[in-house]
């Protein structure tokens, strides 16, 4: 799968610790299995937490759970938030997966 099909993706991570501008993440990859798209098993990622101090990012903790997009992190998100993006990225894994 070309990697620009995942880097536009957005998806949820939980964070391990802040290493410099990047954060270590588990994260939760999309995978093609059998010609189906499906969430894979969390592995261990760096991400792009900050540029020189900057980002979209507040203070992070370890465990807390951020949207990754293009490699970045973007948010810290709520449970709530986490609910409803494990959702509608099924919702959209099931619509790609029937025109497969």
């Amino acid at each position: 799968m070309a990697a620009t099909s995942v880097s536009c993706a957005s998806s949820r991570s939980a964070s391990r610790a802040p290493v410099g501008d990047t954060l270590v993440v588990n994260a939760v990859p999309l995978v093609l299995i059998d010609g189906k798209l499906s969430l894979g098993p969390p592995r261990i990622e760096q991400v792009t937490g900050w540029r020189d101090g900057h980002g979209f990012l507040g203070e992070v903790c370890r465990d807390d759970v951020v949207s990754i997009h293009w490699g970045w992190a973007c948010d810290v998100l709520g449970a709530d938030q986490v609910t409803r993006l494990i959702g509608w990225t099924q919702r959209q894994l099931n619509i790609a997966n029937d025109t497969l």
